[in-house]
This record gives structure tokens, C-alpha cells and sequence, in this order.
């Protein structure tokens, strides 16, 4: 194979790889039997911006964010499709369009709530492995 070959080989793995994450995003916060898992997906250094109700720093800040988010909605679908990815060396940037449905407890029962938007994206490549170093939840 050509060197230009083997360069766009690998910038076609490293997108898919990106894709996984973010499928595994999905997956883990829909999941009550895998969450615990979500925050993993994180670099230790990362930020999770979901206005007006959430800005998080820091892989534990999500974790425990994630702990409440869990206990306070009953079910959830996390969809995220038509990605834009792009990866120079070890970081990437992607966007998302999204589609959430979910119901939560307001203590007076269950609500249901329906979210759209975009996700915006940063990525690092940490010992070979993606991890979201960014991501900022426009609606």
C-alpha cells in the first residue's frame, strides 16, 4: 500500500473509532445496567456543557452529575446521528445532531420530555484509545 493509501485507511478507523464512542455514549446513558460506565468514556480533564442546567469539569464532576441524572430519569433514548467528524493526529472534532426522549420524576409523578439539538465535539486520543475531551449540548 501507498503511504496516502494507509494515511486515509487510518483516518477512516480513527472516525469509526469516534463513532463507537459516541455510540457507546449513547448505549451507557440509556442503559441503568451499564451507566456506571459512562463516565469512563471521559478523559480525567474533560467538559460536559449542557445548558442552562449543567456544566461539568472534570471526569469525577460527571460521574457524580451522572449519578443524579440516573436516579431522577425513569427512561431514556439518547440518538445521535448525521455525524461531521474530523481528526488531526490525536485530537478530533465532531457535530451530532440529537434527539432525546425521556421521562423523569419531578416528585409529583412522571414527566415525559423530548430534547433536540446538536452536539459539538472534542476528542483526544489517550494511549490509542478516544475519549471525549469536550462536549457542548446546543439547543
Amino acid at each position: 500500500m501507498t503511504d496516502d493509501l494507509t494515511a486515509r485507511i487510518d483516518r477512516l478507523e480513527q472516525i469509526e473509532a469516534i463513532k463507537r464512542l459516541k455510540a457507546l455514549y449513547c448505549r451507557y446513558s440509556d442503559d441503568p445496567e451499564l451507566f456506571n460506565l459512562f463516565a469512563d468514556l471521559f478523559a480525567e480533564d474533560a467538559v460536559l456543557n449542557e445548558p442552562p442546567s449543567e456544566y461539568l469539569e472534570g471526569r469525577e464532576a460527571i460521574r457524580n452529575a451522572g449519578e443524579r441524572y440516573r436516579s431522577a430519569h425513569r427512561f431514556s433514548r439518547h440518538y445521535a446521528t448525521t455525524p461531521h467528524i474530523e481528526v488531526d493526529g490525536d485530537r478530533a472534532r465532531g457535530a451530532w445532531q440529537a434527539l432525546l426522549i425521556s421521562t423523569f420524576d419531578t416528585g409529583n409523578g412522571e414527566e415525559p420530555l423530548w430534547a433536540a439539538g446538536e452536539y459539538r465535539e472534542e476528542y483526544v486520543r489517550i494511549d490509542g484509545e478516544w475519549k471525549f475531551s469536550r462536549i457542548d449540548a446546543v439547543g
